[in-house]
């Protein structure tokens, strides 16, 4: 695969051809964040997004300055801890007036249907977007990470792209300290962008040149998770450990 942060930098706004004054819109490649398709979200989601009826629906065109975007899934009992961290976050966000109109929060369930992420919402008071993600795209593609929760910060550079300045693998300990980094990323320059871009860039070489479960590995999981959790007729997310290897 590509890098991802490479890609993600790639140019995506308008490109004049060569000899001519006629412009052509590029868009970005299907192996990076900016690509993700949010076309599912409900109306209250794209609306959460500022994505306006114009605009492709992709994560490139979300009206926000930094996007964080965490990787989960339903069953796995460090996302259920997560969700109540990010959670608390999105609070935060919302009720600061220098953060809650340029910060945006999405979730990816991996591995997750519609009515499962649905569920989880329900279930954990969750009020930010979760995409399904039932056969692994999303994750096959983005994540560097071999488990979940994963969590990646987008900055929008002065072009318009979206560049990778953080990740963190595992449970955030404490929604405050990863606040700061939201604030401190808020006010990063174009060069420190490009050496943040760097670092991920170092960064997933060194992930991907170990092994991680893939999809096809994790479903058989998965599946036995579901059919665990919904033994009885009244189905519940039920707190069942994934073996993911780390």
């Amino acid at each position: 695969m590509q890098s991802l942060i490479a890609l993600a930098g790639q140019p995506s706004t308008t490109l004049a051809d060569a000899g001519s004054d006629v412009q052509e819109t590029v868009e970005p490649d299907d192996n990076t964040y900016e690509a993700v398709d949010l076309s599912k979200l409900s109306s209250k989601g794209k609306q959460y997004f500022g994505l306006t009826d114009d605009a492709k629906p992709i994560l490139k065109n979300v009206n926000a300055d930094l996007i964080i975007v965490e990787f989960l899934n339903v069953y796995c009992p460090s996302c259920q801890t997560q969700a109540a961290v990010l959670n608390q976050l999105h609070s935060e966000i919302q009720g600061n007036p220098n953060l809650m109109s340029k910060v945006r929060i999405m979730a990816i369930g991996v591995g997750n249907g519609k009515k499962e992420t649905e569920q989880f919402k329900k279930e954990r008071g969750i009020a930010f977007p979760i995409l399904p993600d039932p056969k692994f795209e999303a994750y096959e593609k983005l994540a560097i990470s071999r488990r979940t929760p994963y969590t990646v910060m987008l900055k929008r550079s002065k072009s318009g792209n979206l560049v990778q300045v953080d990740s963190h693998a595992g449970v955030i300990k404490s929604y405050e300290s990863y606040l700061d980094k939201i604030k401190a990323a808020i006010g990063y320059s174009e060069d420190t962008l490009k050496l943040k871009q760097a670092q991920s860039q170092i960064d997933e070489v060194a992930e991907r040149t170990e092994l991680r479960l893939s999809g096809m590995e994790l479903m058989p999981m998965v599946r036995e998770s579901m059919r665990r959790a919904s033994r009885d007729d009244n189905i519940t997310i039920a707190p069942v450990r994934i073996p993911i290897r780390i």
